[in-house]
């Protein structure tokens, strides 16, 4: 099978569907950096994000 670049793929509408989110649970660490998380049973994922303020733009000019 060949594909045709040229023609533009068929497009169609998202199906209905519902999704709710549970609450979003806000806590504070003890160097009160707030820690936010959520309950969801539905799908066993994990996501961790840490953001650093770093490189060029941070460090420290010399005289």
């Amino acid at each position: 099978m060949i594909l045709q670049r040229n023609i533009a793929p068929p497009v169609f509408s998202p199906q209905e569907f519902t999704y709710h989110l549970s609450q979003i649970e806000t806590e504070h660490l003890d160097n009160q950096i707030p820690l936010y998380s959520l309950l969801d049973t539905i799908e066993p994922v994990v996501n961790f994000q840490m953001v650093f303020e770093a490189g060029i733009w941070y460090e420290q000019k010399m005289q």
